[in-house]
């Protein structure tokens, strides 16, 4: 059912958010109803307070019977509430009120209650108990909901008043729960309106929020299973600035590098085909000739000088194959010891000065004296040599190529800089990579990439900065 990753965000954020909502419903019901009854126990509450005042003032002698009694009556039609008040002494009637037989008053407004005997008044002990009334009459507010049938339920407030220590009369008020349940029946009503307004545009907006997190997903799932088929062509196209953008991004990059290896690659086996091609070519027909009696006694020591130098050259690029697979499975052993760095730069230029000059080019070096490093003095004499070899040869004639040693901080620092044709942009990202030639450059293509290696085992770093027809510089720091 989960098994697409939109599934699973839709069905994620449908039930956070439905859970949400149903909880903010539930706690937002609960308070309501709450303030509903406790809004309708302050108003049953000041009534109490009044029915009481109006009790005290009738002891008092400071209203008549009649006026309490329409001041009741007016007090339950009012507020839709009967009042039932109840005395410690069982008093049937107070002084100076009217017998209860009398019209127009209702029976049952006041009435004697006795602990041991039934509790009068019409219907009255289903509503309110004598648990409640002992309860109110041992100084205890009682505020409830009385169900007397299934269609008929009550409010019940009971409340004491005392006279010095003793509670001397309760005052109890009950009234239909009808027209609080009504309020609190649309109040749940208007919840759930509002529920579904809120959920079904909230199920759209949430679908087309997962559509677009999860498209940029299934664009890169397509770009990555175009990868492993060998198609390093495709691009994600994702505008996100966020971590999925950046993941495009990252895809995107590694298909580019990926086409551009694999463009390495081929050229390289192009490369490597004509290279051995070539000089085994050379070899065949040089030594066919001799064994065929073409080449004359004389010619040859020549043709075999030949064959030799082009065996030797065929030796080289094999060696280089063989040595670039042993760096990259980090079989490498190095010779470290304490050598001078300074000295072994300085030996190197020198040996180099020759092949500059056959060019017409100026070797200088700019050498700090004594810098010495824990290193493997051929493999550093190897990197060096490839490094003033390419300079020299990717210069024209009446340029410079500048070797400099120098210290900074704990590292030495090792420059080789040119003024020859430069690396263009799109070639310098690739430039240290396996294979990878810029231009129309010559030769295996792996120099650079051993020297690299050579360096990163050395704990080193080797990078190059380099302008289009301004020249070239490659910089290497090893740790002393």
């Amino acid at each position: 059912m989960f098994k697409s990753v939109f599934r699973k965000f839709l069905f994620s954020y449908l039930l956070v958010s439905i859970v949400s909502l149903i909880g903010i419903s539930v706690v937002i019901g609960y308070f309501y109803q709450e303030q509903a009854y406790n809004q309708r126990k302050a108003a049953l509450t000041k009534m109490a307070q009044r029915v009481n005042e109006l009790t005290d003032m009738l002891i008092a002698e400071e209203i008549t019977g009649r006026e309490y009694m329409r001041n009741l009556r007016y007090l339950e039609t009012e507020e839709r509430v009967k009042v039932r008040l109840i005395t410690r002494e069982g008093n049937e009637r107070i002084e100076g009120m009217p017998d209860r037989n009398t019209p127009p008053y209702p029976q049952g407004q006041f009435f004697r209650f006795e602990r041991t005997g039934e509790m009068p008044g019409p219907g009255l002990d289903h509503i309110i108990t004598r648990d409640t009334v002992s309860e109110v009459f041992q100084d205890k507010e009682k505020f409830l909901v009385r169900n007397i049938k299934d269609d008929q339920s009550f409010i019940v407030l009971g409340v004491p008043f005392k006279n010095g220590g003793d509670v001397e009369r309760g005052v109890f008020l009950y009234t239909p729960i009808e027209s609080t349940a009504r309020t609190i029946e649309r109040m749940y009503s208007n919840i759930g309106f509002t529920f579904l307004a809120i959920v079904l545009p909230t199920i759209l907006v949430l679908y087309f929020l997962s559509k677009k997190f999860t498209r940029p997903l299934v664009a890169m799932s397509t770009a990555a299973d175009k990868l492993a088929n060998g198609d390093f062509s495709h691009r994600v196209n994702v505008n996100n600035k966020d971590e999925v953008g950046r993941l495009a991004d990252s895809l995107n990059n590694m298909a580019e590098r990926l086409q551009q290896l694999e463009q390495a690659r081929r050229d390289f086996i192009a490369n490597v085909s004509h290279e051995l091609r070539t000089p085994l070519t050379t070899i065949l027909a040089n030594t066919q000739g001799i064994i065929d009696g073409v080449v004359t006694r004389e010619e040859v020591n020549s043709f075999l000088k030949v064959n030799l130098e082009e065996t030797k050259r065929l030796s080289l690029l094999v060696n280089e194959l063989i040595e670039l697979s042993t760096l990259e499975k980090g079989k490498m052993k190095l010779d470290k010891q304490i050598t001078d760095i300074s000295e072994l730069v300085s030996d190197i230029t020198r040996q180099m000065e020759l092949k500059a000059l056959e060019k017409n080019l100026r070797l200088s070096a700019n050498i700090e004296e004594g810098l010495k490093g824990n290193i493997d003095k051929n493999r550093i004499r190897q990197v060096m040599i490839n490094l003033i070899d390419n300079a020299v040869r990717y210069t024209p004639e009446g340029g410079e190529v500048v070797v400099s040693i120098n210290r900074e901080d704990q590292y030495i620092k090792i420059e080789v800089s040119d003024t020859g044709c430069g690396i263009s942009k799109e070639h310098l990202p690739m430039i240290f990579e396996r294979f990878y030639k810029a231009g129309d450059s010559r030769g295996s293509g792996i120099g650079l990439s051993i020297s690299k290696l050579i360096i990163e085992a050395h704990n080193g770093r080797i990078w190059v900065e380099s302008e289009e027809g301004k020249g070239t510089k490659f910089l290497i720091i090893i740790p002393l």
